[in-house]
């Protein structure tokens, strides 16, 4: 999807998947982080992968420095979700922020892409605005949540999240209009 897309980085990639990225797209991509700890001191570990990961402040400016183009984040885990006691993580920063855009979705994880800059032309053809995929949560407009949706699942990246989502937006839609 990121070569068809033609999506570029630096990509702030979660710990896991660095390294398949790499294999993927390396020399010509980097990422943020490597799960190659001993590379990095503890400091940076805790104090800037981790709080940007965890979605505490500073996170926008952590990966503006760094030139941050993508997120490819995997879901909320059940122990990270209580780790973070409820507080909204990177996944839910990046889908409200209006700098970010959501681009794709799998039943493992999340793209997100940067609204400006070498992604721009992407996140406008390809954003699915609306929409909370990690906490499977619908924004207001439930149409314009539904037609994003419906225009994704035309690109035939299907899971269950998806099937999920669309069903949720199809009732609130048909709930909207019956009122």
């Amino acid at each position: 999807f990121l070569r068809r897309a033609q999506l570029v980085g630096p990509a702030f990639v979660q710990d896991g998947w660095a390294c398949p990225f790499l294999a993927l797209h390396y020399p010509t991509e980097r990422v943020f982080f490597h799960p190659a700890f001993a590379a990095y001191p503890p400091t940076f570990y805790r104090d800037v992968y981790q709080r940007t990961r965890d979605g505490e402040p500073g996170w926008a400016h952590t990966l503006d420095r760094y030139g941050v183009q993508l997120a490819l984040m995997k879901f909320t885990s059940p122990h990270e979700r209580a780790r973070q006691q409820g507080r909204p993580n990177l996944r839910q920063r990046l889908a409200a922020a209006p700098t970010w855009a959501l681009v794709a979705f799998d039943d493992n994880g999340l793209l997100f892409v940067r609204r400006d800059g070498p992604n721009a032309a992407a996140a406008r053809a390809l954003a699915i605005d609306g929409v909370d995929v990690d906490a499977l949560a619908l924004g207001a407009d439930a149409a314009r949540v539904r037609a994003a949706l419906d225009a994704f699942a035309a690109r035939g990246l299907p899971s269950q999240r998806l099937a999920h989502l669309r069903t949720l937006a199809e009732g609130r839609v048909r709930s909207t209009s019956a009122d």
